[in-house]
């Protein structure tokens, strides 16, 4: 029946508000990271990205501090420019040696790219 339909999915509904309310305050978004098709779409732009980070490996000490306070699970050290980056800042901010800057910057091209066009 229609009555019986309708509850079922109010049941349903109200379960998946709860199990998102509940996974929100245990994991740091886990819509945006698990589920969100927009959030896989986006990441695909990242590597073209004109907003990015860079990593001055001078004067990077590896203390760790940049990978630790990302909510992301990024290690900036490998790859500052991570496919789940959200250019949170956080990184940048936890960096004892600033080693970590942001700006508009043209995407770095990979030796590879460069020899495989040559």
């Amino acid at each position: 029946s229609m009555r019986g339909a309708i509850g079922f999915l109010y049941a349903w509904k109200g379960l998946i508000l709860i199990l998102t309310i509940f996974l929100s305050i245990v994991i740091y978004r886990p819509f945006c990271k698990y589920i969100c098709p927009l959030g896989a779409i986006y990441s695909l732009f990242n590597s073209v990205s004109l907003f990015r980070y860079t990593l001055d490996h001078q004067k990077c000490i590896h203390c760790g501090r940049c990978k630790a306070v990302c909510e992301m699970q990024c290690d900036p050290v490998k790859n500052c420019n991570d496919l789940e980056c959200i250019r949170c800042g956080k990184c940048k901010n936890a960096c004892p040696v600033d080693a970590i800057a942001c700006g508009i910057t043209k995407p770095d091209v990979s030796k590879e790219t460069v020899k495989a066009k040559a």
